[in-house]
């Protein structure tokens, strides 16, 4: 009697396909998993964003309470008093450079997977003109996710699905 002291080809044939098929499972979910870490930080970036700008507005309307110009607020370029600046973009070479310049942090956060026009984040100052349910004065920084935002439980309900949009005054 002839004993058996391998495996057969089809056994390792199966193996080998199952073995493949968890592979890509794993490799599809990895990049789920992923993607959804790069969103949290890019929430959490635009929240830091955020709490810097609010700090900024605090001591600013300490200084002068009736001061609110695009100006103060990192706005000099605006071109209509009505509605407010143009939109500050992080793949500029400069994104938001008063919070370093007057010391409110060291490095404003970027997009963690390529500050690209993919990805990326803004910043707006609305002096004068309400959007939506958001009244004058008020600031806007938003953050371009991969996956679902938060756009339509803000004053830009209008917004893509994919904003994260963080409000401040």
């Amino acid at each position: 009697m002839r004993r058996s002291r391998g495996f057969t080809l089809t056994e390792l044939l199966i193996v080998i396909s199952i073995i493949g098929i968890l592979a890509g499972i794993i490799l599809i979910s990895g990049g789920q998993i992923r993607q959804d870490a790069r969103d949290k930080r890019r929430k959490s970036d635009v929240e830091q964003i955020a709490g810097l700008l609010q700090v900024r507005v605090a001591q600013v309307k300490l200084t002068d309470p009736t001061r609110w110009r695009p100006q103060d607020y990192g706005q000099a370029d605006y071109t209509d008093p009505n509605i407010g600046g143009v939109w500050d973009v992080s793949y500029n070479a400069v994104f938001i450079p008063f919070l370093v310049t007057d010391g409110y942090t060291t490095q404003v956060p970027l997009d963690p997977f390529h500050p690209s026009d993919a990805n990326f984040y803004q910043y707006r100052m609305y002096p004068f003109a309400a959007v939506g349910s958001c009244q004058p004065p008020f600031f806007v920084v938003i953050a371009h996710l991969e996956g679902q935002g938060n756009a339509s439980s803000s004053c830009f309900s209008t917004a893509p699905a994919n904003y994260y949009v963080v409000t401040g005054n």
